[in-house]
């Protein structure tokens, strides 16, 4: 008989997982990373937030040991806002999709994101996209292919992810070019090829000296499956997509139930009396 996995870190996806629809954390999950803490067992999250978006999930932001940001285009510690690493998105691809857009799709909005400040088309809103935390500035497409981005979104009034997504692939930009993941506000989300947040979860259980083989994770979305095969104990949110619920070793309540909370307590992770269901 084999003996149970030891749990030394927590890696997790934000929204819809520990995040409700309504952008708000539970009182349990509150509590359950508290317990976290407490136990000395290091909390990841992993997102396509930016640090200011992180920050904005008041008081989670500040008990999180490290971020892999922008779908692990970027790692961040939130302790002293360090920046542990930064992907780009290749100029050339960049400029691909940019010419595509404009070609293909001449109302939909798009902006960049450098690490610091978002570069954002006038266009951004209209086509649906809400405007990003933290510092941005409005520019026309031709300074947007300058910057050296390492996150890049897209939007259209009237055309989602998967068909937006489409159109850039008959410019030629796929998964070998870059990474397209689906946003839940229909935003579709590009980072540079060959980074997930399988590839930053693993390279901050680096930093602290953990291996995947020790770590649980939580996910509820297309860009969480590649957390799944890196750790040892992967688990789905009730809510989850169908294909990250067959993915998953474990199915957990739903993030209204409070999932996060309850299994971490089912496998022990934390002492019993945090997952308590609270508004």
């Amino acid at each position: 008989m084999s003996e149970p996995v030891r749990i030394r870190a927590v890696a997790t996806d934000l929204d819809g997982t520990i995040v409700r629809p309504d952008g708000t954390v539970s009182e349990a999950t509150r509590e359950a990373v508290r317990k976290l803490r407490e136990a000395e067992i290091p909390l990841i999250v992993a997102t396509a937030r930016t640090p200011a978006g992180l920050s904005a999930i008041e008081p989670l932001g500040r008990q999180v040991d490290l971020a892999v940001c922008c779908n692990g285009s970027l790692g961040y510690r939130p302790s002293d806002s360090a920046v542990l690493w930064r992907y780009e998105i290749d100029p050339a691809v960049l400029k691909t999709v940019i010419t595509a857009l404009r070609g293909y799709l001449p109302d939909a909005g798009f902006g960049v994101y450098d690490g610091q400040e978002w570069t954002l088309t006038r266009l951004y809103r209209a086509a649906g996209g809400s405007w990003p935390r933290g510092p941005r500035r409005l520019a026309g497409p031709g300074q947007i292919a300058q910057v050296k981005a390492c996150a890049m979104s897209v939007c259209h009034s009237r055309l989602g992810p998967a068909q937006i997504a489409a159109v850039l692939a008959r410019a030629g930009i796929g998964s070998r070019q870059a990474l397209l993941s689906w946003a839940a506000d229909g935003v579709l989300n590009v980072a540079p090829a060959g980074v997930s947040k399988g590839t930053g979860v693993t390279r901050a259980l680096a930093h602290l000296g953990i291996v995947g083989a020790e770590t649980i994770c939580f996910g509820d979305a297309h860009n969480d499956l590649p957390m799944f095969s890196r750790v040892a104990v992967a688990v789905a949110v009730a809510n989850a997509h169908q294909d990250v619920l067959a993915a998953a070793d474990v199915v957990a309540d739903s993030v209204g139930n409070d999932g996060f909370a309850r299994t971490l307590e089912k496998f022990g992770i934390i002492r019993p009396g945090s997952a308590r269901q609270s508004s």
